[in-house]
């Protein structure tokens, strides 16, 4: 049994990283996971809760105490992240007039400091450690329940299977037909019900392998969005508002006016990420009826055929992909440079406007102020972002 101290610092993981330093781990090196940490008892107890509802609302229910201790631990960790520039100014204060308070009390702020970013440092560690233990019980719950409902998809297509058995050259006549419609040689086209499952088929692969990781990992860092941003952001606007007055106002109302940006961002990434699942989902589609048909590939000598189309589909992702990247890229710029902005508003407003003097017990903690605020406002561009990466058909799933 590991110590508060061990659990808080993770050093019960220290003798597995020291032994992975001195030699290559092998498999009975690693620790067995407990029963309720393996996939089978996790499927088994999500299982056991209500099925009426979508998976979305189900998945909430399951994790709700989890997601509550997660929150917890982030806005007891933000309650640490703002002290330290009080401390600053504390300080900068007595260096400007040493009258203004003792030494033993600036000895004392200084190593409140320290402190701090040691408490602030453990609050984060397991607010992760709850969100990485969500996103592994949650991936195995999404890959489980996908799996099991394709193995009742296919249960209820077999029994409708046709009887005759011109039906049973479907393949071969589905791989025919889809040479030739690249060729342009026939006007044979496949029938609707072949291309729907194959593109289920795809969508199954792509929801196993590459969706349910992405939810996983979103989820696991979900607190950023609904817990650790609003704390931030309202300790931040009072704790400015402290330190310059109205002027604090400027770069709040500039921050407002910059939100429209933000969202239409966000809303052209979903765009993007919609056409991004489409194109990979057709170039699993591709490579599933290449593979599950290369006997009759070989046999026709259509090897470069089929690499051209496989190859064409990829490269159309890649140019979703490449324009989703230049997205990023400016919205980047604008994230990063609104709290530069706001920065100088405010200053100006502070020093021209109101005719105060910036000394450094107040330029310093602003400085430091906007600087934490910027993270937070990364941390709700960021999370919005790959909140609609992680949006796909599977997420109103109903697995019942």
């Amino acid at each position: 049994m590991a110590s508060l101290l061990s659990l808080a610092t993770f050093s019960w993981v220290d003798p597995l990283v020291f032994k992975g330093f001195r030699q290559t781990l092998e498999l009975e090196d690693v620790w067995n996971l407990t029963v309720s940490q393996q996939a089978t008892a996790v499927l088994k107890d999500f299982r056991q809760a209500q099925r009426s509802s979508a998976l979305v609302w189900r998945l909430l229910r399951h994790f709700k105490t989890q997601l509550i201790v997660q929150a917890a631990w982030t806005v007891f960790s933000n309650m640490f992240i703002f002290l330290p520039t009080l401390l600053i100014k504390a300080i900068l204060e007595y260096v400007e007039d040493p009258r203004s308070n003792s030494l033993n009390a600036a000895w004392f702020y200084a190593i409140l400091l320290f402190c701090c970013g040691i408490i602030q440092a453990i609050g984060d560690g397991q607010a992760l450690w709850v969100g990485r233990n969500i996103g592994l019980k949650l991936r195995a719950i999404i890959i489980g329940e996908v799996y099991a409902k394709a193995l009742r998809r296919k249960a209820g297509a077999s029994a409708d299977y046709p009887k005759n058995d011109e039906k049973s050259l479907e393949p071969k006549r589905k791989m025919l037909s889809f040479a030739a419609r690249k060729t342009k040689k026939t006007g044979h086209q496949p029938k609707k019900e072949d291309d729907q499952s194959q593109a289920n088929l795809g969508r199954i692969i792509n929801l196993m392998a590459i969706d349910s990781f992405k939810i996983s990992e979103i989820c696991a860092y979900l607190h950023f969005l609904w817990a650790s941003v609003p704390v931030q952001v309202i300790m931040a606007v009072s704790l400015l508002y402290r330190i310059l007055g109205f002027s604090s106002f400027a770069g709040i109302a500039l921050m407002i006016l910059l939100l429209p940006v933000n969202l239409l961002t966000a809303r052209k990434f979903q765009t993007l990420q919609r056409q991004i699942l489409a194109k990979t989902d057709a170039r699993i589609h591709s490579t599933n009826e290449v593979l599950q048909n290369i006997r009759i590939i070989k046999f026709f000598s259509w090897e470069q055929r089929f690499e051209d189309i496989v190859n064409e589909k990829r490269k159309a992702e890649l140019k979703s992909l490449r324009l989703r990247y230049i997205v990023w890229s400016i919205a980047s710029t604008v994230w990063y440079g609104t709290p530069i902005l706001i920065t100088f508003t405010s200053f100006f407003l502070y020093t021209a406007i109101e005719k105060k003097k910036l000394t450094p017990s107040i330029a310093f903690p602003a400085l430091s102020m906007f600087s934490l605020l910027r993270v937070p406002l990364d941390q709700l561009a960021d999370m919005i972002a790959h909140v609609q990466e992680a949006r796909s058909p599977s997420t109103g799933w109903r697995t019942s």
